[in-house]
């Protein structure tokens, strides 16, 4: 749609969900160049991305997961305040990637990550997902979490009977 066409038709809507791609830490500036992406990972590069505008009418949620994941292979460091784990260790099936079905790599939660990714994308609420993994560690990542943000929902599995409204 022509750019006039596609504002008019979001202003008529009411309601736009605009869902990023990435986690704020593969953006190109996060500081893990060249293990990223192409771009930002921010809201507002992600709204500029999909054009739309800025306003005052904007909500994000972020989200986070109990465990950080990375594309399989050399796909780059984790936080220095993270370690690498297995898939076994949490008594999960390992994730595929999605083009080439590796083994995602995983970690443990990082307190630095959470603090860079709320300082550049300042969420309106935060959804923590994946806390069906491991008891000890979701409660770990929600209090670390519950400092520096509003944590709204949390996630434990696949179906919408699966989120827990905090």
């Amino acid at each position: 749609l022509p750019q006039a066409e596609w504002l008019r038709q979001m202003k008529s809507s009411g309601h736009v969900l605009v869902e990023g791609a990435q986690g704020y830490s593969l953006g190109i500036s996060a500081g893990f160049w060249p293990y990223c992406t192409s771009r930002e990972c921010t809201p507002a590069r992600i709204l500029s991305d999909s054009g739309v505008p800025l306003n005052d009418k904007i909500r994000v949620i972020g989200v986070a997961r109990v465990h950080p994941i990375r594309v399989g292979g050399n796909s780059g460091p984790w936080y220095k305040d993270q370690e690498q784990i297995s898939w076994g260790s949490l008594g999960v099936p390992p994730e595929k990637t999605t083009v080439t079905q590796r083994d995602r790599r995983i970690a443990t939660f990082s307190r630095k990550q959470t603090v860079h990714a709320l300082q550049a994308c300042c969420p309106d609420d935060i959804f923590l997902n994946f806390c069906n993994y491991n008891e000890k560690d979701s409660i770990r990542a929600y209090d670390i979490l519950s400092e520096k943000g509003k944590v709204s929902w949390l996630g434990y599995g696949p179906c919408e009977s699966d989120i827990v409204k905090v």
